[in-house]
């Protein structure tokens, strides 16, 4: 959200290694190429161009991981070509080399329980990845079912505010509002999510719904009325069904006349 030392380290890393895959493209012409590999594998999910959600996944390091492979294997070979025939620096080497795949294979070994079930994996998500929204809203959704209607509310309205432009968690959230007799809430959010994705006719319905129970006909009218101008699916049941309930108003008010 703001501009400080990890940011700062970061750009400094990239500029830098951008830098030396320019400088090395004829030396070490595998490194450039793993640089290369691992900014065009990343770049699509790195939230540059199109905001993902998504802060950081496994899922999206597993192709960026081959250019790295790639660019750790050039250097590993011209350090070790640089040791030449002194096997004390070789043996260093193996050494090193030796002891980062223990680490790796420790590394694995103590992110196994994470992925023992989903309850486990989302506990450990959400004190690993606290800024991602799906985080927050796989935990809503687990605390609904738990019956904890305010925590998973809690956890809705956190990703919503991370990230507000899903139009799935929109609904979600405006589904949750409507069952729980917040209509003036959820027609908001129905309205948003269906100004991201408006071919799912039943969210148009659900606002419908809403509209009719706060008694806001006209705007419900309104809406089913563009719904018919752009066809969309169920558009003229909304609104025959906003039709009969204000010829049934208009009657109720008549026979209290009389």
């Amino acid at each position: 959200r703001s501009f400080g030392l990890p940011q700062l380290l970061g750009a400094v890393l990239l500029a830098g290694t951008s830098a030396l895959a320019v400088m090395l493209r004829h030396r070490l012409p595998a490194f450039t190429l793993g640089v290369l590999w691992t900014a065009v594998a990343i770049f699509p999910v790195s939230n540059v161009i199109i905001p993902s959600g998504v802060v950081l996944a496994e899922r999206t390091l597993y192709l960026p991981s081959v250019g790295v492979a790639l660019g750790l294997g050039a250097v590993i070979e011209w350090a070790w070509q640089c040791a030449g025939s002194r096997s004390s620096l070789r043996h260093v080497a193996v050494v090193a080399g030796g002891v980062v795949l223990l680490a790796g294979v420790i590394r694995t070994a103590l992110r196994l329980p994470v992925w023992h079930d989903m309850r486990s994996f989302r506990e450990h998500s959400l004190r690993e990845t606290p800024n991602s929204y799906k985080t927050h809203w796989a935990r809503g959704v687990q605390l609904f079912q738990s019956q904890d209607f305010a925590g998973g509310e809690r956890e809705l309205v956190t990703a919503m505010v991370i990230f507000p432009n899903d139009p799935q968690l929109l609904a979600r959230v405006a589904d949750y509002y409507k069952g729980t007799n917040r209509c003036e809430t959820a027609v908001d959010l129905y309205r948003r999510s269906l100004a991201f994705d408006g071919s799912r006719f039943y969210l148009r319905q659900r606002m419908v719904s809403c509209l009719v129970t706060l008694g806001r006909l006209d705007e419900a009218m309104a809406v089913a009325r563009r719904a018919i101008a752009r066809h969309e699916r169920g558009a003229r049941r909304d609104s025959v069904q906003v039709d009969s309930v204000m010829k049934s108003r208009v009657n109720g008010r008549r026979s209290t006349d009389q």
